[in-house]
């Protein structure tokens, strides 16, 4: 892992760990499995992990991830309501950000207070590290439950145009949410959020080739140009 993380080295200790990991279904190139004191029992709080191949390369993805554009972040994450980075440290790879999310009726909103750490490792991986936190600017505020968001997200390169993403996810509700209401979205949330990324994903690489394409174009025509200005320049002599 990054040099002197140890924070890195813990998360991809546990991010590689298959043992106590329970399969829970397949579906749209996309896996899902969770873990737990007992995975088996429905209403045991679990945490959730779902990996993913995306025809992109790893930092494009990780780009999408870490993104401050929250109109981007609601296109493969629809359950953000809004945002705020309340704090940066450690020359912009940690941030200290303020979330809030929707109702999901009958419950009132859930917001979480998260730190946010991103490295690069020296294989080429992006990892994204989430953990609960609090901070003087993002009190608990009336009408919300302050929840609690733990992540992991390693985005692997397996090629120049290819990349292996997966994420652990394992939040705590607070307040009265029932725990087998919380797991039913926990086990579904993950398949339309790792295919919503994944397209997501791809449109905007396409984007970035036409872009290029287009650029490459221009640079062509600009160059004949150039070269036939240059041949009736050099006919008169």
């Amino acid at each position: 892992a990054h040099a002197g993380s140890a924070r890195a080295s813990e998360a991809l200790s546990e991010l590689k760990e298959t043992k106590r990991w329970v399969f829970v279904l397949r579906k749209n190139g996309v896996r899902v499995e969770k873990r737990g004191a007992d995975a088996t029992d429905e209403r045991a709080a679990f945490a959730v992990k779902a990996t993913v191949e995306i025809a992109v390369p790893a930092c494009e993805v990780a780009a999408i991830l870490l993104t401050r554009d929250y109109d981007i972040i609601r296109r493969f994450n629809p359950t953000i309501v809004d945002g705020k980075d309340l704090e940066w440290r450690d020359r912009r790879r940690e941030r200290t950000t303020y979330i809030l999310t929707k109702p999901v009726f009958p419950l009132a909103p859930r917001d979480f207070v998260c730190s946010v750490r991103h490295e690069r490792l020296p294989s080429g991986a992006e990892l994204i590290i989430n953990e609960p936190t609090t901070h003087r600017e993002a009190p608990p505020r009336r009408g919300k439950v302050r929840a609690t968001l733990r992540g992991l997200h390693l985005v692997q390169p397996l090629g120049p145009n290819r990349c292996l993403y997966t994420c652990v996810h394992e939040i705590d509700p607070a307040g009265r949410a029932p725990r087998a209401l919380v797991n039913w979205f926990a086990l579904r949330r993950p398949l339309q959020y790792m295919v919503a990324l994944r397209e997501l994903a791809g449109e905007m690489h396409r984007g970035r080739d036409a872009v290029a394409s287009r650029g490459s174009r221009r640079w062509m025509s600009w160059m004949r140009i150039s070269q036939n200005l240059g041949v009736q320049q050099d006919e008169p002599k």
